[in-house]
C-alpha cells in the first residue's frame, strides 16, 4: 500500500499531471457545495467533487482496504453527477469497520492496475500540460507548476533529476502543449529578456503547442495570456521553429591535443602537509624515512622520557624537574623532508639548510624555495615539545 502510493505520487508528478491529496478525516468538515476558486468557468457545467474551496473532476483512490462512510456517500453523489472516480490496484472491502458490498463501489467508479502507464493514459482526457521530445515520447525528467493569475496563468517548468554526466551540453528540443488557446510569452531569466514565443493552435485538439530547446540545467518560465497565440514563425508543417541557441559540442566532433603538463591558476594556497621525515640525532647516523610523531616517540625511546601517547606530565614530575627539563633543551635532532616545487618555509628557533646550504628562518619565510631537493631543519628538543607535523603553504603545485 505504501509503495504504491509512493510510486502514484512520482508518476503523476513526472507525467506533469496535476493533483492535490485529500484527507478523509478533513473531507468530513468540508461542506459539500461552496464557492471554488480557479478554473470556475470551465468547471460550471460539469461534475465536481468540492472539498472546501477546490472543485476536482476526477477522484483517484489509491489500494485503500477501507474507506469512511462519508467519503463513500460523497463518491457515490460524484459519479451520480458525471464524475470519473478511479479505484487502484483493488476495491476497498470495508467502510469503517463492516465489510462493504463491492458492487456499491463498481458502480460508483473503475478498477485500474496499480501501472502507470495505464493510470496516465486513463487520465489523459484531464490532462492540461504535455511534454514530448522530437520522437514523441514524454518527458519524464521535468516538473511543473501552474498558476492563475487573473485571466492568465503562468507556467514553470524545471529539471528534477540530477544528470547522469554533468558535463552533458546535448540539447534537449521539447513540444510543449498546453490546454486552452493562449498567447505565451517566454519570461528568459538568464537573458533578462521578456520574449514573445511563436506558438500556434490546434483546433482539433483545443491546445497551444510552441518548440523550445532546453538544457541539463534549464528551466523555463511563462506568462500564458487569454487569447490567439502568435504564429508568425510557424511552418507550413503547422510546428514552431525552435529558438536559435548554441550548438552542441557534440554535433562537431574533433580530436583536441591533450598536453602532458598544464598551467593553473590557484584559487587559494595550497596546504603540504610535511608528516613523513628522515632523521638522525646529534649527528648520528642517518634513520630511515618515519611518521613525525612515530619519529618523535623513537627519540623519546633512545633519551629515556615517556613515550607521547602516556600521559604527560607523570604524577612523578615535580615543578622542579620540568623546569630543568626547559633549561636544558640540548638536544637538536635534525629532521629531513623531501621538497619538490616550491613553497614557504616557518619560521622559528632553528636552523635550516638547502642542499647543504644554510637558510636563515627570515629569508626562508619571507622568499619562496623555488627549487627542488632537501630541507633540513635542526631545532631543540624536550620531552615537553616534542616533533610535530608541519605545513608549508602558498602557490606551489602538488605532484
Amino acid at each position: 500500500m505504501d509503495t504504491l502510493f509512493s510510486n502514484l505520487t512520482q508518476w503523476l508528478l513526472y507525467g506533469l499531471l496535476d493533483f492535490d491529496f485529500i484527507s478523509e478525516s478533513l473531507l468530513e468538515k468540508m461542506p459539500e457545495s461552496g464557492e471554488s476558486r480557479g478554473r470556475e468557468d470551465s468547471l460550471r457545467q460539469k461534475a465536481v467533487f468540492r472539498a472546501g474551496t477546490m472543485g476536482y473532476e476526477v477522484i483517484l483512490v489509491p489500494d485503500c482496504l477501507t474507506l469512511r462512510e462519508n467519503t463513500v456517500k460523497r463518491l457515490e453523489a460524484f459519479a451520480e453527477k458525471g464524475g470519473k472516480v478511479f479505484f487502484l490496484g483493488r476495491m476497498p472491502e470495508y467502510m469503517g469497520v463492516r465489510p462493504m458490498d463491492n458492487s456499491r463501489l463498481e458502480r460508483t467508479g473503475t478498477l485500474l492496475p496499480a501501472a502507470r502507464e495505464t493510470i496516465c493514459r486513463a487520465l489523459e482526457p484531464w490532462r492540461m500540460v504535455s511534454v514530448r521530445d522530437g520522437r514523441g515520447k514524454r518527458s519524464g525528467n521535468l516538473l511543473y507548476q501552474m498558476r492563475q493569475d487573473g485571466d492568465n496563468r503562468w507556467l514553470f517548468l524545471a529539471h528534477c533529476e540530477k544528470p547522469e554526466n554533468p558535463d552533458d551540453t546535448a540539447p534537449e528540443d521539447w513540444t510543449v502543449q498546453v490546454a486552452g488557446k493562449w498567447n505565451v510569452v517566454c519570461y528568459d531569466a538568464m537573458e533578462g529578456e521578456i520574449v514573445p514565443v511563436a506558438a500556434h493552435i490546434r483546433e482539433g485538439e483545443g491546445v497551444t503547442e510552441w518548440q523550445v530547446r532546453s538544457y541539463a540545467q534549464d528551466s523555463h518560465l511563462y506568462c500564458l495570456k487569454a487569447g490567439e497565440a502568435q504564429a508568425a514563425d510557424c511552418t507550413k508543417a503547422g510546428k514552431v521553429q525552435a529558438p536559435d541557441r548554441p550548438k552542441s559540442c557534440f554535433s562537431q566532433r574533433k580530436q583536441l591535443p591533450v598536453p602532458e603538463t598544464v598551467s593553473i591558476t590557484l584559487e587559494e594556497p595550497n596546504v603540504l602537509v610535511l608528516d613523513m621525515a628522515r632523521f638522525m640525532l646529534d649527528g648520528g647516523q642517518w634513520r630511515e624515512r618515519e611518521e613525525i610523531l612515530r619519529l618523535d616517540n623513537v627519540i623519546r625511546a633512545e633519551l629515556g622520557y615517556p613515550r607521547r601517547k602516556m600521559p604527560m606530565p607523570s604524577p612523578g614530575f615535580t615543578e622542579k624537574m620540568l623546569m630543568n627539563i626547559r633549561q636544558e633543551s640540548i638536544w637538536k635532532p635534525c629532521i629531513c623532508w623531501g621538497i619538490s616545487g616550491s613553497a614557504s618555509v616557518e619560521a622559528g628557533q632553528c636552523s635550516r639548510s638547502l642542499r647543504g646550504k644554510s637558510v636563515s628562518a627570515i629569508s626562508a619565510t619571507r622568499d619562496c624555495l623555488s627549487t627542488e631537493g632537501t630541507w633540513c631543519m635542526a631545532s631543540p628538543w624536550n620531552c615537553l615539545s616534542g616533533e610535530s607535523w608541519r605545513y608549508r603553504s602558498r602557490s606551489f603545485g602538488i605532484p
